[in-house]
């Protein structure tokens, strides 16, 4: 089996991760590995750059479509792990791309945590996928 990037077994107690959840992004902290999981707590993501704010950056609001449309890049401070603890189990799959998304000649097994009862086909695929770093996005569109 080929180590990746972001798989399972390149997590360890104490790293900062994020995962997609739907067209959102959330942040947390790796607080417990088993054989089969890596066991995470939620961190609570504050946007510097708000619609309104005085940051230079800040998000601009536009009106019109179905609720409007929010444009900027959202920056944010993350504070520490908090709330219940958040499943992602071991899943293993033949991978056709490499970490730059290179399609392979063949496909290889690759091991990586999605978060329990997320599926690994179709649209669904990357939702629940455990990566590594604090990152979050609000999907302000939806």
């Amino acid at each position: 089996m080929q180590l990746h990037t972001n798989s399972f077994d390149s997590f360890s107690v104490g790293d900062p991760v994020h995962w997609p959840a739907g067209s959102d992004t959330k942040a947390g902290t790796v607080v417990r590995l088993t054989k089969t999981q890596v066991i995470v707590r939620a961190v609570p993501a504050t946007l510097l750059n708000p619609v309104g704010s005085d940051a230079p950056d800040a998000l601009q609001f536009h009106a019109g479509g179905f609720v409007g449309h929010t444009s900027g890049q959202q920056r944010y401070a993350f504070g520490e792990p908090e709330g219940p603890e958040i499943v992602f189990s071991r899943r293993v799959y033949d991978s056709v791309y490499d970490d730059n998304y290179n399609r392979r000649p063949e496909p290889v097994k690759v091991s990586i945590a999605k978060l329990k009862g997320t599926s690994m086909s179709g649209s669904m695929s990357s939702w629940g996928r455990l990566r590594h770093g604090h990152a979050a996005h609000y999907d302000f569109n939806f």
